[in-house]
């Protein structure tokens, strides 16, 4: 295992049956619809600075923000058959934790930031549709994969209100997830389909496991932070 291997979050989806095509300017419009504004850098955002905004091409859409080998990065692609696609490095390789004693781990992956980002693309993946005008009802499939996770501890980004030791360590190099839903599904299932992604990520750090009154907290702290 490298200690320098870089970890990121990617997640890609598509309609199961898509019966229509979507021009440049209707994905952008549906892309600065569907972002979610529970957070400072959401997944999917569309920014208007020369550089890091949306740039059309000849399939559809992408964004590139920042760096991947240094620093912050985010990329995305929306094609004109409704196909998305998300990479971003993990926050535990670009921020820091502070004032912590004793010191969390160099390598890590905080649980908690990794429970509130798959929730975002749950809820991401159902608003893209609906902002393309797909029906609630339509099929498509979603993955989410976690890679570059062996050597890394399991900790947390909020020590004082979660309790981690950091000793759990993953010996697997990646987690990958998929189904097929619906809009609907995800609406009326959010919270179970959490716990899936979480307690197939957990469990690869040493038989880590989580409840399901914590994913149901955090979930709720996500719905609530909407502004």
């Amino acid at each position: 295992m490298d200690d320098t291997e870089i970890g990121y979050l990617e997640s890609g989806q598509w309609l199961e049956k898509p019966s229509r095509t979507f021009n440049q300017k209707k994905l952008l419009s549906a892309a600065e619809a569907a972002y979610m504004h529970n957070t400072g850098w959401p997944i999917g955002v569309v920014l208007h600075r020369t550089g890091l905004a949306p740039v059309p091409t000849a399939e559809g859409i992408e964004a590139r923000i920042g760096d991947f080998k240094q620093g912050r990065y985010d990329y995305w692609a929306l094609t004109k058959e409704g196909r998305f696609y998300f990479l971003r490095k993990f926050e535990e390789d670009t921020e820091q934790l502070t004032g912590i004693s004793p010191p969390p781990p160099k390598r890590a992956i905080w649980w908690d930031v990794r429970l509130w980002r798959i929730t975002e693309i749950f809820c991401y993946s159902a608003a893209l549709y609906k902002a393309l005008g797909v029906h609630p009802d339509a099929p498509f499939g979603l993955v989410i994969n976690h890679k570059g996770l062996a050597g890394r501890a399991l900790y947390t980004s909020n020590p004082a209100r979660y309790s981690t030791s950091g000793e759990k360590i993953c010996s697997s190099s990646e987690s990958s997830w998929e189904k097929t839903l619906t809009q609907e599904l995800i609406v009326g299932g959010l919270k179970e389909l959490v716990f899936e992604v979480m307690y197939q990520l957990l469990v690869l750090f040493d038989f880590a496991e989580i409840s399901r009154e914590t994913v149901s907290q955090v979930v709720d702290d996500f719905l609530k932070s909407r502004t």
